[in-house]
């Protein structure tokens, strides 16, 4: 399998950043958290010596995640609704 890195280290990167928005919802958090997986079974299964040609690569990809592990935290796009205008009253005392 490393002599493969070369070929599958880019679609990594790829997966890393997939985001497709379907509606007011995105649909990449299943694939960047297992492209994440992946990085992490890579960095136990090869040497560093292995891994080190693709850490270039690899890194920005991965630090995006770390900074920002959740791209669409408020899938509503009216972050500041109107209130009821007509509130029911708290039964409790």
């Amino acid at each position: 399998m490393p002599s493969r890195l070369p070929e599958v280290v880019p679609l990594l990167c790829a997966a890393l950043a997939y985001d497709i928005e379907r509606g007011a919802a995105s649909v990449g958090t299943h694939v960047r958290d297992a492209a994440c997986y992946v990085c992490w079974a890579f960095a136990r299964a090869f040497e560093p010596s292995v891994m080190a040609p693709h850490v270039g690569m690899l890194a920005p990809s991965l630090l995006v995640q770390v900074a920002n592990p959740n791209p669409n935290p408020n899938p509503n796009p009216n972050p500041h609704p109107t209130p009821n205008p007509n509130p029911k009253p708290d039964p409790r005392p």
